[in-house]
């Protein structure tokens, strides 16, 4: 599914993102992983287009708990 330029493939519950599913950013970043409640929720790793990453948990889609940088 598109929205503003954005993609999101992965599973679905009531309309929002829940599950494992993969959000493709129109600035190059890329989040996969778990989902809850349409947001971030659980493991993932978030890929940004400068090569950075993130690899661990999120809350409400924010880094939460363990992870690592890289």
């Amino acid at each position: 599914m598109w929205i503003d330029g954005d993609r999101y493939e992965g599973e679905w519950k009531e309309c929002l993102r829940h599950g494992n599913g993969t959000d493709f950013f129109s600035n190059g970043d890329q989040y996969v992983g778990e989902y809850g409640n349409g947001k971030p929720e659980g493991e993932g790793l978030y890929k940004w287009a400068n090569g950075d990453t993130y690899q661990g948990e999120f809350k409400n889609s924010m880094k939460h708990g363990l992870g690592k940088w890289k």
